[in-house]
């Protein structure tokens, strides 16, 4: 009976057989692969320039978690600074996204504007609040 509860625990966690399950996760990394490349070479641009700004911030994290947090101004302001940036590259992509036009109502140039406005907004408060 123990047994039957196990293989009854097996298969409910994994109903398809192990090459099957390889077999759909290919299919999926193939389909995104190629629904992906077919994205315009702005927004994946975008899409890298927001991952290094994830990478930048978890990596400070972790230096902070293993060395300590004695200039704590700079440690926050680095880290607000990837914050910072990450969001305002998400809520560029947002809006460049031609998806997203309808429901925006946005040009690509009046959103970039904006996008380096916030920035150089961002930085001066950033620098500011280093000393």
């Amino acid at each position: 009976a123990r047994a039957k509860k196990r293989k009854h625990a097996a298969e409910r966690f994994f109903p398809l057989p192990r090459h099957q399950q390889r077999t759909a996760t290919m299919d999926i990394v193939s389909e995104f692969r190629k629904s992906y490349g077919a994205q315009p070479k702005v927004l994946r641009l975008i899409d890298v320039f927001t991952f290094f700004s994830f990478i930048t911030g978890i990596l400070q994290l972790v230096y902070v978690a293993m060395v300590g947090t004695f200039p704590f101004n700079s440690f926050l302001g680095g880290f607000l600074s990837c914050v910072g940036n990450f969001i305002l590259l998400v809520g560029l992509r947002m809006r460049i996204n031609h998806q997203n036009k309808e429901d925006l109502k946005v040009s690509s140039e009046t959103a970039f504007a904006e996008f380096l406005f916030c920035q150089v907004i961002l930085h001066f408060t950033v620098i500011a609040f280093i000393g």
